[in-house]
């Protein structure tokens, strides 16, 4: 097996949610960072096998499309205002982890685990 990943990111001025889903659909791990260079390059160089990477188009794209280009396999940056498969398709993570409803206070306070 080649121990492939796709990473998903939700970035934002201050803080980033990264999920890592694996090559069976499995959610490996759902990690926050701050918005910052040297974060990102501490991540990315910690993650092994290929690493596929998928972020949407924003302020951010362009510079994290640079930044992460040389530590992974592939960086996507995509326009999901016109992909209308991406609001139809079912997220791959789980309920516990789906950022909730309200939260404006703290866009990504995500729900307990249970644990």
């Amino acid at each position: 097996m080649n121990n492939i990943k796709y990473v998903g990111m939700d970035v934002h001025k201050s803080v980033t949610v990264i999920a890592v889903i694996n090559e069976q659909g499995q959610l490996e791990s759902l990690t926050k960072i701050k918005t910052k260079a040297e974060n990102f390059r501490d991540y990315f160089r910690g993650l092994s096998g290929t690493t596929h990477v998928v972020l949407e188009e924003g302020s951010w794209s362009a510079w994290l499309y640079k930044l992460l280009k040389p530590l992974v396999s592939s960086v996507t940056v995509c326009e999901t205002r016109h992909n209308k498969l991406i609001g139809a398709a079912p997220s791959p993570l789980p309920a516990e982890v789906q950022p909730l409803p309200n939260s404006s206070a703290d866009p990504f306070h995500l729900a307990p685990t249970g644990g």
